[in-house]
């Protein structure tokens, strides 16, 4: 089971009225006001060593005579990103050799730990520590630290690390092959045994058959109240899951509400690998869907880039209004709730479920409630080679047809109940026609290209550094509400794309738009772009909009949603992200924009070890951000959980709001000295 703190601060605010005036430049000022901000104009921000660690690592994929695929860019992507974080703190970090060897050290407990993101997230630190200590040996010897060198220094160092831990390990930690996790977490109720069977048939189609991918699995039950050990099996094991599937006991239930969140939370706190889906078998409402839980459940899905669908078979005594718990999370992660009415159904499914672990892109996906007969418009550009459009509807025996460019109708893959699938290979570039009647009711479509690599993008949010001059950017995890948010950009095939014709629109959750964006460069990578945007409290998805250089026209969404907050938490820092045994440790904690309120903290802690939160320093008015620690304590005697990854959930919660703020850390649990 998974223990939770909750630890409360308060914060003591006054409130003052501050009268400022205007000035006013004439014209005699405005060759020194110019001249004044062009001095104050905002340094170009250096991605300089992001840009050679992922030359560095695509070197990795070429020397196999791989393709670089998407999971591997997203694996790169959180690298680059603990990189860039590094990078923003480096005024107060030691680079010298005692330093260095403690980073690989670190490096090497975690790769063991089964983290993934904690590893990368090393890694990108690990990575910049070295490259600044290159580029610095190089200039106190008076040489040029030339790229050229600097990206020889980092093939070298990850030539390191990959014997060090093992090739194998290594190359699955940061998916060069594409590596994914085939996730089940299924309801072992006594209603569920048809269902049961029919998840393992899913699997077995699966497993039995050749995989483009490498494939691990997970698999966690619950009941109630009961959620039982999570069962992990790896690549070389897979034949053991179906009879991990086979060999759940089924047994409890009877007042229908299940433990459902908390087999979720196991699921995702068990590590799967990220850009991975996980599949809810359910016929039951959950029991556990508060607030707490289903905010918790989808900041780590998100935190891991994890789809999560759900297949629920029945409503449980007419209770499928009390599901929308499930469809707010799917909805949040880029995944669907399925609405099933048979275990037959379920098992149409196993095409949908295989595909998904090729992995892909999504091109499209809306929300509708409808009262008459509408049409949508899917664009297809000419790199997709198959296109998957999956709709969910709330009425039953529904005619939904899906159109070419040329008006030939496309026939449906899966047409189950309440659902239709449409599998599409090689479909026509243009745009392609959605018709959906009247009769179907409220609607919810997703539109996905699959293929282990396509035309698409990650993004993360940054603040610049206070000064101007300053060529670094934090990381942060959402925008702050009523200011401009800088958003960091890398966009995957771009040999495919004219990057004359990119920009950026918002696309708020009930499908208007919120503006149209500009996409800038950044460095000399030709891949890398920021852009300024400006949203409202909606929560909303970035979308990437358009030409191939055949001139196609495309577009590609975001997996989950984004939400602007009025204040954001953030970690300022940790040292080394570690928590040695039978010693207190300190994080420390930022809340940007705070506002007269008081702010609560929700921590949920893997481990149990979290004792309080406690704010630092006066809090000064009109302050831009205030300053919190949280503390850590590990047994001694807590030595079995050594090399093991505590991810922490840590929730900022405005008094009188509600609102939350939510930032995800891991840290590696250490002896109480480095050896």
């Amino acid at each position: 089971m998974i223990r939770k703190g909750f630890i409360v601060c308060m914060m003591i605010c006054a409130t003052y009225v501050v009268a400022t005036s205007a000035k006013r430049f004439g014209p005699w000022q405005t060759g020194s006001y110019r001249r004044r901000a062009q001095r104050q104009r905002r340094s170009a921000l250096d991605t300089r060593f992001m840009d050679i660690a992922r030359k560095a690592f695509t070197s990795l994929a070429t020397d196999k005579s791989l393709k670089p695929n998407n999971k591997f860019h997203r694996a790169i992507d959180e690298i680059e990103k603990a990189l860039a974080s590094m990078q923003a703190q480096k005024g107060v970090l030691s680079f010298d050799q005692k330093e260095a060897e403690e980073f690989m050290k670190i490096l090497e407990r975690s790769a063991k730990s089964g983290n993934i993101e904690a590893f990368r997230q090393v890694l990108g630190r690990a990575i910049f520590h070295n490259m600044t200590r290159l580029s610095s040996s190089k200039q106190a010897t008076g040489q040029s630290d030339d790229r050229k060198a600097l990206l020889d220094g980092a093939k070298a160092f990850l030539s390191d690390i990959k014997q060090q831990i093992g090739k194998e390990h290594f190359e699955e930690l940061i998916s060069i092959n594409g590596e994914v996790t085939l996730v089940f977490v299924i309801d072992s109720t006594g209603s569920m045994k048809e269902d049961i069977e029919a998840a393992k048939a899913v699997a077995e189609e699966i497993i039995s058959h050749k995989r483009e991918v490498p494939v691990n699995f997970i698999l966690s039950t619950f009941s109630d109240p009961d959620v039982a050990p999570v069962v992990y099996h790896d690549e070389h094991d897979l034949p053991q899951a179906i009879s991990a599937i086979g060999n759940i006991t089924v047994d409890g239930g009877g007042d229908c509400p299940e433990m459902a969140f908390e087999g979720l939370l196991q699921a995702l706190y068990y590590s799967p690998m990220p850009g991975s889906a996980m599949y809810v078998f359910t016929d039951a409402y959950a029991k556990d869907d508060t607030r707490e839980n289903i905010e918790t459940v989808t900041a780590l899905a998100i935190d891991l880039g994890i789809s999560v669908y759900f297949f629920t078979s029945g409503d449980c005594g007419g209770h499928i209004s009390k599901m929308a718990s499930f469809r707010s999370v799917a909805q949040a992660t880029g995944g669907l709730m399925f609405p099933l009415h048979s275990s037959k159904e379920i098992r149409k499914l196993a095409k949908f479920v295989k595909q998904n672990l090729q992995g892909g892109a999504t091109v499209d996906s809306n929300t509708v409630n409808e009262t008459k007969t509408k049409s949508y418009t899917i664009v297809v550009d000419d790199t997709i080679k198959t296109l998957v459009l999956t709709v969910i509807m709330s009425k039953m025996g529904t005619n939904v047809r899906l159109m070419s460019p040329n008006g030939v109708e496309q026939n449906a893959t899966n047409r189950l109940d309440m659902n239709v699938i449409f599998d599409v290979g090689n479909p026509t570039p243009g745009n392609w026609t959605l018709e959906v009647p009247s009769s179907a009711g409220d609607i919810e479509y997703l539109v996905r290209t699959i293929s282990k690599l396509n035309i698409d993008f990650s993004h993360y949010y940054f603040k610049y550094l206070p000064k101007k001059s300053s060529r670094d950017h934090i990381p942060v995890v959402h925008p702050l509400l009523g200011e401009d948010a800088m958003v960091m950009f890398t966009i995957y095939e771009m040999q495919h794309v004219d990057n004359s014709s990119l920009h950026l629109n918002v696309v708020y959750k009930n499908g208007t738009y919120g503006g149209k964006f500009k996409l800038n460069p950044v460095g000399k990578s030709g891949f890398r772009f920021l852009a300024k945007i400006r949203v409202d409290k909606r929560p909303y998805k970035l979308q990437l909009v358009g030409r191939t250089k055949s001139g196609h026209m495309f577009t590609r969404l975001a997996q989950a949603y984004d939400e602007a907050k009025p204040f954001r938490l953030r970690v300022v820092y940790a040292s080394r992200y570690t928590l040695p045994i039978g010693k207190i440790s300190k994080l420390i904690l930022a809340i940007d924009n705070p506002s007269a309120e008081n702010y609560g903290f929700d921590v949920n802690d893997g481990f149990g070890y979290a004792l309080d939160v406690i704010p630092q320093g006066r809090h000064m008015r009109n302050a831009r951000r205030r300053i919190f620690e949280l503390r850590f304590e590990v047994p001694a005697n807590a030595t079995a959980n050594i090399n093991k990854t505590n991810r922490v959930v840590i929730k900022a919660i405005g008094s009188k709001t509600g609102i939350v703020s939510t930032e995800i850390t891991h840290l590696l649990i250490t002896p109480k000295q480095l050896t």
